[in-house]
């Protein structure tokens, strides 16, 4: 459970941070990128179910027990039917269950996350929920505290009345679609996370010797530091471009 936020920051030049107190977990075998938050396992592999009756939720399919066909994600379900009554009965939209399975390697906070599906995402972790989101093409996320061992995460989208997506501001001017079309990643948080960087640049005053303009600017960054262990001291750093270190950034006791 989070226990404390504190925001530090400090005036210096472009950096790029680096966290000293992540977790002392080993990364998995499989990474899906270099930006962003490290660690992190790409979730390809999934069973697919269309669910155009919209019965899973009644059949318990939230718990995972239901067939389908193998599918890559991201996916979009139907992508090809869009001209004349198959393209019809598509663009008005229907619900579709996704499953897949990973495996956490020792217990603790999990983050799953979502590049985009649309149009309206539930999510279950071994028949619990997590939440919910709606709209396309909107990253988001969601953590779950597991336990060592295989978990089962199944997602329904729901992508039904385009009109209705329309009202809220997600026109559907061309077609109507719905599936999980973008990545999906889970990551192990560990006891400590840096998140929300934030950069913002001041002129300081000084001159340019040709321009006479002001030359100098100060830059300040800012840092969420969130504690999931033992109260203690977290003593972000960070590093200059052409790796020149300028070393902490700050203290957060948390």
């Amino acid at each position: 459970m989070l226990k404390r936020k504190t925001t530090l920051a400090i005036a210096i030049a472009c950096l790029t941070l680096a966290a000293t107190a992540a977790a002392a977990q080993a990364p998995p075998s499989q990474s899906l990128l270099f930006e962003g938050p490290g660690w992190r396992t790409a979730l390809t592999r999934w069973t697919l179910r269309k669910d155009a009756a919209n019965r899973g939720l009644a059949l318990g399919w939230q718990r995972g027990g239901f067939s389908g066909s193998a599918v890559t994600v991201p996916n979009v379900v139907d992508p090809t039917h869009f001209s004349g009554h198959a393209g019809t009965v598509n663009y008005e939209g229907s619900v579709a269950w996704y499953r897949t399975t990973f495996n956490a390697l020792q217990a603790g906070v999990y983050a799953l996350r979502f590049q985009s599906a649309n149009f309206q995402a539930s999510m279950w972790v071994d028949g619990h929920a997590l939440g919910s989101h709606r709209g396309s093409y909107l990253p988001f996320e969601v953590r779950s505290r597991l336990g060592a061992g295989a978990h089962t995460l199944v997602v329904r989208i729901d992508w039904r009345d385009p009109a209705a997506q329309s009202s809220e501001g997600f026109h559907r001017t061309w077609f109507n679609w719905g599936g999980l079309d973008g990545e999906v990643d889970v990551r192990p948080i560990g006891q400590s996370e840096l998140s929300q960087p934030a950069i913002q640049t001041t002129l300081t005053g000084g001159r340019d010797p040709i321009t006479s303009e002001s030359s100098h600017a100060a830059v300040r960054v800012s840092v969420l530091v969130h504690n999931y262990g033992p109260e203690r001291t977290i003593v972000p750093e960070g590093s200059l471009v052409h790796d020149r270190s300028f070393g902490q950034i700050g203290r957060a006791h948390v």
